[in-house]
């Protein structure tokens, strides 16, 4: 059985493991197999250097992480965004610095002419309370599958959001058997955005009672 934790520090080993668990929960993941070319090294050394950043970032502006840990590895995790916390420039520099290679280079695995056309899916046009987390990502390793680790994860999340007094959680995917999943958990669909498009971004929120 998996342990349940909150990250609140941030250290190497944390991060290189989450990352190393990021790539491989989002490699058939279908926004970033959209806007990505997942297949390649450089794409996912991108995405690994982009998780150890975004940990770093939401350790240090005490946003939400939660991991879940079974047999000493991580199998689980869920990034929140807490409303109105932005991103410490200094940090952001900082990280740049110590990732560039891998930064630079996950550049060229970007579909650019994909990206574009994201923009007008990815803007949601449901209004929803202003003092909402943001559900940023969420994985669970595929052989720790099937045991109700998904759940827990959105489970923590939503008792997260009662805990701080938020309206509920957001969420976009890109996924249409994810929308099932999530609305099993009590999100509801605002909107599906890109039906005419290639790729179709589901909008959810969860309303939190007070």
């Amino acid at each position: 059985m998996a342990t349940l934790k909150r990250i609140d520090t941030y250290d190497n080993k944390t991060a290189e493991s989450l990352a190393n668990l990021f790539a491989e929960t989002f490699e058939e993941e279908g926004f970033f197999r959209f806007l990505f070319k997942t297949h390649k090294p450089r794409a996912k050394k991108f995405q690994k250097a982009m998780t150890k950043l975004l940990l770093k970032f939401y350790v240090r502006k005490n946003h939400p992480v939660f991991a879940l840990e079974e047999e000493g590895r991580y199998v689980g995790f869920a990034f929140v965004k807490a409303p109105k916390k932005g991103i410490c420039l200094r940090n952001f520099l900082e990280g740049l610095l110590f990732t560039p290679y891998a930064l630079v280079g996950g550049f060229y695995s970007v579909r650019v002419f994909r990206a574009k056309r994201l923009l007008g899916p990815m803007r949601r046009k449901s209004k929803i309370p202003r003092r909402h987390a943001t559900l940023m990502a969420i994985g669970v390793a595929e052989e720790a599958r099937g045991k109700g680790y998904g759940k827990t994860l959105l489970e923590r999340v939503r008792q997260n959001a009662k805990e701080n007094g938020y309206s509920g959680v957001y969420l976009y995917t890109a996924d249409k058997p994810n929308v099932t999943m999530y609305e099993k958990a009590g999100y509801a669909l605002l909107e599906a955005n890109g039906k005419d498009s290639v790729l179709t971004i589901y909008h959810m929120f969860l309303s939190i009672e007070a």
